[in-house]
Order: structure tokens, then sequence, then C-alpha cells
């Protein structure tokens, strides 16, 4: 076979083949640029797929980062409402606390006045009298022993005698001198005037005192 020449190349009857050889060759060129261009998004694809796991972890991750942090703004707001509660309960009981030393005070400058005023007059020879003390209940016992002294013996075996403007009274269970001069309204120094030979520590049941009778 002889070789193309330039001439024959430029001849209008060789120009459907080259047209053909043309076509062919840009049909070839088509496929390979496509199959290049699928296995192109097929890693394409690949790639996207191994990138979307990452994502949704990430997607979830900040869910629950938005979860926590919903919860953890509740807790905050009720430790906020606690310390404001925990701050008027302090406030409070510093202003009690002010109050009662304001109180001790007032009540010491007080005491302190009254021991003044009583300086002042027994500096001037007015004898200022104690405050009496109030003598403590004494209850009658159910089943006291026998006195062991003489005297104790002497005295409740006496049998106390009412007189004109007096009158006899068994004690009963729980009575004291100071329960009996309350229920008949006497002062409880007469009772004890009125039965001399009687201990008040050692009243029994049944035994007989002299009530004096109210003025």
């Amino acid at each position: 076979m002889d070789p193309i020449t330039s001439a024959e190349l430029d001849s209008p009857s060789k120009t459907p083949l080259f047209l053909g050889i043309a076509a062919i060759l840009l049909a070839v060129t088509g496929l390979v640029l496509a199959w290049m261009g699928f296995s192109k998004a097929n890693d394409l694809e690949a790639q996207l797929l191994a990138l979307s796991s990452p994502s949704e972890a990430l997607a979830a991750a900040e869910e629950k980062i938005d979860g926590n942090t919903g919860e953890l703004s509740r807790v905050a707001s009720g430790v906020s409402t606690l310390r404001s509660e925990v701050s008027q309960i302090l406030k409070s009981v510093q202003s009690d606390i002010q109050s009662v030393k304001k109180n001790v005070r007032s009540n010491a400058m007080q005491a302190g006045m009254a021991m003044k005023k009583v300086e002042e007059l027994e500096a001037k020879g007015v004898k200022v009298a104690a405050a009496p003390k109030k003598p403590a209940p004494v209850r009658a016992n159910k089943a006291s022993p026998a006195p062991s002294t003489a005297n104790s013996s002497t005295a409740s075996s006496t049998k106390p005698v009412a007189t004109a403007g007096q009158k006899e009274y068994k004690i009963q269970s729980g009575d004291s001198f100071s329960k009996v001069a309350s229920r008949f309204k006497v002062n409880l120094e007469d009772i004890l005037k009125a039965n001399p030979g009687v201990d008040p520590g050692r009243l029994q049941i049944g035994q007989t005192i002299i009530i004096p009778v109210a003025k």
C-alpha cells in the first residue's frame, strides 16, 4: 500500500473517511471521559459517605450538648432560687440577732441604771430590800417514811387545832402549800405561820393543816 500524500488528503474523496475517524476518536474520548467522571463520582460519593458519619455523630453530639445545656440551665435556675432564699433567711437571722443585741444592751443599760440608783440610795442611808424569791412548790409524798429525828416525829404526830378565823384541811395527792394557798386564796406566808410545826417538804396524804380564813 502506497503512503497517502498531502495532495490525496486534501482531495474531496478522502474527507468522509477523516470525519469518521474523527467521530470514532471523539466517541472513544467521550467514553473515556465518561468512565473517568463516573469513577470520580463514585470516589466522591464514597468520600461523602465517609464524611456523613462524623457529621451525624457531630449532630448527635450537638443535640446532646443542647439537652445538657437545657438541664444545666434549669439547675442553674434552681441554684439561683435557693441562693436567693438562703440570702433572705440570712438577712432575717441577722435582723433577729441585731434585735436581740439591741434588747440585751437596753436591758444591760437599765440594770446598770438600777444598780446606780440603788448605790445612790444606799449612799444616802436608804436601805434597799432584795427582791423576794418565789418559794419552790412542795408536793405531798404518797408514802413517805416516818421521820428519823425526834423533832420531826413530834411535829408530824402533833395535830394542829384550828382557832377562830381558821379551818382545818387534809392534804390530798399532789398538794403543796403554794397550791393550797392558791386554792383558798390566802397568802403562803399566812399558811406557814399558821402551821409552824409542819415541814412543807414532808407533807403526807391525809395530814391535817390549818388554813387561815382569807380577809
